[in-house]
């Protein structure tokens, strides 16, 4: 019988250090197919980015939508961006959280990376303005389709060069056509919505760290 449930706990945990070597696997592959990032600092306190979105574009400005006011105008939040690779993506070297275009109540973006205020419009000119959580129909602009955008967090390291100490919080398509991540149904400002927590790293959707892991730094890869 001893013997029995000392082989029982031998495979359990083969089988948990497989799954860790699996995930961190995963983890260095999609890295590997980085081909631009940008990292920002959220403040000196760790905080879940979910937290911070909520503070940073509040419950009143998300119900009015853009009103063409300045907050809306100027962008809710800016932070430079600390590292970045990738310079045609990340052309203002700075995230604008809470970004609005030129008019539209819907027409904004959750971070914009690209021209101040979208060029006027988040989703008429998805393609030329890499943001993410837009407006309508883009789910994250930029001049590449077919490619995927990932929103990792840290507590502790500003270099997203490489995974280590890096949480995946939330992975979307990039180009026009694809509404469930955008502003208003990405859950961006919302508890809820995530993807099963066994989902593997190439699954599109918020994951539950997003809501509940105390981060510093926010790195967001565009991946081929």
């Amino acid at each position: 019988m001893l013997v029995e449930k000392v082989a029982t706990l031998q495979n359990r945990s083969m089988s948990i250090e497989l799954t860790v070597a699996q995930a961190a696997s995963s983890f260095e592959v999609l890295f590997r197919t980085v081909v631009a990032r940008g990292v920002f600092s959220l403040g000196d306190d760790p905080t879940t980015l979910l937290a911070f979105m909520q503070r940073a574009v509040p419950l009143t400005s998300r119900t009015t939508g853009n009103d063409g006011s300045a907050r809306w105008r100027d962008s809710h939040y800016t932070a430079p961006l600390l590292r970045w690779s990738g310079p045609a993506l990340f052309t203002s070297r700075s995230v604008r959280i809470g970004d609005g275009g030129d008019s539209g109540a819907g027409n904004w973006a959750v971070m914009n990376f690209g021209a101040a205020r979208g060029k006027g419009d988040f989703e008429a000119r998805c393609e030329d303005v890499f943001s993410v959580g837009g407006a309508g129909s883009c789910t994250a602009g930029g001049f590449v389709y077919g490619m995927s955008v990932a929103v990792w967090g840290s507590a502790t390291s500003s270099d997203c060069s490489v995974p280590q100490n890096w949480t995946l919080l939330y992975r979307l398509p990039t180009g026009p056509g694809i509404d469930m991540y955008n502003n208003a149904k990405g859950r961006w400002f919302t508890v809820g919505g995530s993807v099963s927590t066994s989902a593997g790293v190439d699954v599109y959707g918020k994951r539950a760290a997003y809501d509940a892991v105390p981060i510093k730094f926010v790195c967001v890869t565009m991946s081929a």
